[in-house]
C-alpha cells in the first residue's frame, strides 16, 4: 500500500445548481513531484489552464454522471510538462449510495508517450 499512496488523489464533488465542480483535497507526492506543483486544495478549473481542462473534464463529468470507473492514458499539456506521459485511473465516490460527492484516483507515470485514449476501465486498466 505504500508504494502506491504517493500516486493516489482524492477529490471531492461539489454540487451547485444541478452541475458538480471537483476540488483536489489531497494529491500523493509523486503527482506533485512529476507534475511540478501541488494542486490540494484547488478547484480543478482554476488547477488546469483551460484547454488542459477541456481535455480531462470530459471523462470526470463521464464518471460523475455514470458513477463508473474511467480510465485513460494521457500526455500532460500543461507547465512544460508535454513530456510526462501517464495513465489515470478515477473511481467515483458515494456517501449515499445515489450521488458522486468524491472521486479517487490513481496517476502510473510511464517515461514515453503514448497515443490518447479516453475509454472506460473496463479496457482493462492495470494500476
Amino acid at each position: 500500500m505504500t508504494k502506491i499512496l504517493p500516486s493516489i488523489y482524492v477529490t471531492e464533488v461539489v454540487w451547485a445548481d444541478g452541475k458538480p465542480r471537483v476540488k483536489f483535497r489531497l494529491v500523493g507526492t509523486r503527482i506533485v513531484e512529476r507534475f511540478g506543483r501541488d494542486i490540494g486544495g484547488m478547484w480543478m478549473d482554476e488547477a488546469y489552464d483551460q484547454d488542459y481542462f477541456a481535455e480531462v473534464w470530459p471523462a470526470y463529468l463521464a464518471m460523475i454522471e455514470n458513477k463508473t470507473p474511467h480510465y485513460s492514458d494521457l500526455n500532460a499539456r500543461y507547465a512544460n510538462k508535454e513530456h510526462l506521459t501517464y495513465s489515470r485511473l478515477i473511481c467515483p465516490l458515494s456517501t449515499d449510495g445515489k450521488r458522486v460527492d468524491a472521486c479517487i484516483g490513481h496517476i502510473g507515470f510511464a517515461d514515453a508517450k503514448v497515443a490518447r485514449d479516453t475509454g472506460s476501465a473496463s479496457k482493462g486498466a492495470t494500476a
